[in-house]
């Protein structure tokens, strides 16, 4: 039996790290892209936010809240390459720590344990 293949359709995020707002569609026909722009531009917070979001708190840094920002809110919206099946994974941190992680499908259903569900998609990709 093969496992099932996801691939992320979009992110985006408020007040995570240097990133007051980013919102980035990946397109459908491509399996690779390119993040570019000067130093302090927000290329590390991106990529961060992406581990945070998919991987977990593990992968946040100390302060993970925008300077001055009461919270951040990461989503993203991963598809099933064969059905096209959706699913919305959003993380809400606030500036002292709470955190809160949700997996919907695009139908409303919340899934009662996201993360383990998240880890089944992953296979063998380091999620916590």
């Amino acid at each position: 039996m093969s496992e099932k293949q996801f691939r992320i359709v979009s992110m985006k995020g408020s007040n995570f790290m240097k990133l007051e707002a980013f919102d980035v569609e990946f397109p459908k026909d491509q399996t690779a892209f390119t993040i570019g722009g000067k130093n302090g531009a927000g290329k590390s917070s991106f990529l961060t936010a992406m581990a945070v979001l998919f991987g977990g708190m593990d992968f946040a840094p100390e302060m993970p809240v925008r300077n001055g920002a009461e919270r951040a809110e990461l989503t993203g919206v991963l598809e099933e390459v064969a059905t096209g099946e959706q699913l919305i994974a959003r993380r809400y941190i606030t500036k002292d720590g709470k955190h809160a992680f949700e997996l919907k499908s695009a139908s409303g259903y919340k899934h009662s344990s996201p993360m383990e569900l998240l880890k089944s998609m992953c296979g063998d990709a380091n999620v916590r």
